[in-house]
């Protein structure tokens, strides 16, 4: 696909996966089909590099944001520009749409957020207070508040409808590092390098409890799905389980601790650390109920329960995933990859693992029903770059060689399309049939 004169600085898919968008420092837009590789469109307007694009979740609209201070809204089927969003007095660095699809929120380098109506492209508000530029945006999952953070410490919290700030939230000495909505949308948490996580109430910005223990930085929190705990790790190699209605630390999970993650019924934790084992702890008691041993190498920041928090899944360093059962500890599936996986997760049939290296099809029997071969064939398999940027592979294994100039610049992914923004100008669509390959 060619027809940019500059560096593709952006690629995404839309969320239905039938278009792909480009921006560009040739400052236009592209819209292609992303079946056909025709170029559907050409978005001209933008005076300046585009940074980004984003489509909407209900994959109708495509907004940009560039360095001429302005973002653009278009209609994604007719490649129409609906509204010029003027306002930001320096570069737009990020922009993006409420869950709902009917906002836009955008950050800039002029220390200012602002809400658009998506419909209209109506700018709402500018929100003004932050002395320091504005890194980040946030919805709520309802699309009811956005939460910003930047340089100056603090966290915002607005009402996405009206655009007034409700509350500064202050009080971390550092930077905070992370901003997280509970999934009724009625918490905040925020985490800081001063070694504290903070729980804030949505509705009246009250921070309700400053939670101290950790003795290192704050790495992540996280809510679980029921949003009554949250759960965070640090640098000093422990998890701690918060009540996130009394700030109350009910647990502490000593081991070595990298990350964690909830199970979907919020009644147990998994953690992964650099002793390449993998815990499965009780949310409620704070009881170590399984170690689970088996990977020869560091577990790499990936474990994942089940849908139906029965099982677990785990990719390591020793280039295996391992399936475990998460009552019994048990060890039932060890698939061998030719590389490590980075990204894992399961189908929602719970009949596969998605990684970034393919699709792994499960059976639900024994260990010697999992052959190497069974791993990333299905044509739903996802197509990826490996790690140097230099082939396409499948399964890992490599399959078509880049030339340096399609390496390292930005990539999406959808099904068996890959969609690689290289920094000649030049966008390249593959569509890959694995049947074929076969």
């Amino acid at each position: 696909l060619e027809g940019h004169s500059d560096w593709v600085s952006s690629v995404v898919f839309s969320h239905d996966s039938k278009k792909v968008a480009s921006a560009s420092w040739d400052k236009t837009i592209r819209i292609w089909n992303a079946e056909t590789g025709k170029c559907e469109r050409v978005l001209e307007g933008h005076s300046d590099l585009v940074r980004s694009v984003v489509f909407s979740h209900d994959s109708k609209k495509v907004a940009s944001a560039s360095h001429d201070e302005t973002i653009r809204i278009w209609n994604a089927e007719t490649g129409e520009c609906e509204r010029v969003l003027e306002g930001h007095s320096d570069s737009v660095k990020s922009v993006v749409f409420s869950h709902d699809s009917k906002k836009v929120a955008s950050s800039s380098n002029d220390k200012t957020i602002r809400i658009w109506d998506a419909e209209t492209s109506e700018c709402e508000q500018a929100l003004e207070g932050h002395s320091e530029r504005v890194n980040s945006v946030a919805f709520s999952h309802d699309s009811k508040k956005v939460a910003s953070t930047s340089n100056d410490k603090t966290i915002r919290i607005w009402d996405a409808e009206t655009g007034k700030c409700e509350r500064v939230l202050e009080g971390h000495s550092r930077w905070v590092k992370s901003v997280v909505f509970s999934h009724d949308s009625k918490k905040v948490a925020s985490t800081s390098n001063d070694k504290t996580i903070r729980i804030w109430d949505a509705e009246t910005s009250e921070c309700e409890r400053v939670l101290e223990g950790h003795s290192n930085w704050v790495k992540s929190a996280v809510f679980s799905h029921d949003s009554k705990k949250v759960a965070s790790t640090s640098y000093d190699e422990t998890i701690r389980i918060w009540n996130a209605e009394t700030g109350d630390c009910e647990r502490l999970l000593e081991g070595g601790v990298d990350s964690v993650v909830f199970s979907h019924d919020s009644k147990k934790v998994a953690s992964m650390s650099l002793d390449y084992m993998v815990r499965i702890w009780n949310a409620e008691t704070g009881e170590c109920e399984r170690v689970l041993e088996g990977h020869s190498n560091w577990v790499n920041n990936s474990v994942v329960f089940s849908h139906d928090s029965k099982k677990v899944a785990s990719t390591s360093y020793d280039k295996t995933i391992r399936i475990w059962n998460a009552e019994t500890g048990e060890c039932e599936d060890v698939i061998s990859l030719h590389g490590y996986a980075r990204v894992l997760s399961f189908t929602p049939d719970e009949r596969g693992i998605v990684t970034d290296r393919g699709v792994v099809i499960l059976t639900s029997g024994s260990r010697s029903s999992i052959e190497p071969s069974t791993l990333l064939q299905p044509l739903e398999a996802p197509m990826l770059i490996c790690k140097d940027g230099t082939w396409v592979t499948i399964a890992g294994e490599e399959l078509l060689w880049l030339p340096p100039e399609c390496r390292n610049g930005k990539v999406a992914t959808a099904g068996n399309t890959v969609v690689i923004g290289c920094r000649s100008g030049r966008v390249v669509l593959l569509g890959i049939s694995v049947a074929d390959i076969q």
